[in-house]
């Protein structure tokens, strides 16, 4: 697993969802989704962690994760 910190490797990772979706027979046809996603991705970087598997120098795989962080409370 490698992490990803480039937008280069954001939109790599972006492609394999996109392919994952389509697996899963949902149309890749969404306007921009890549590029909105992008710029959240790039915009929550210090909060997010992505992870992608390689093979063979091609992504494979896909893993994210966003850090809450919550103010104390008494519960």
């Amino acid at each position: 697993m490698v992490g990803v910190e480039t937008r280069e490797d954001m939109r790599a990772a972006l492609e394999v969802v996109g392919q994952m979706f389509g697996d899963l027979g949902t149309p890749d046809s969404t306007e921009g989704w890549r590029d909105r996603a992008l710029e959240a991705l790039a915009e929550r970087a210090a909060s997010a962690a992505i992870f992608v598997v390689v093979e063979e120098g091609q992504v494979v795989g896909v893993a994210a994760g966003i850090v809450d962080q919550r103010l104390p409370s008494p519960r």
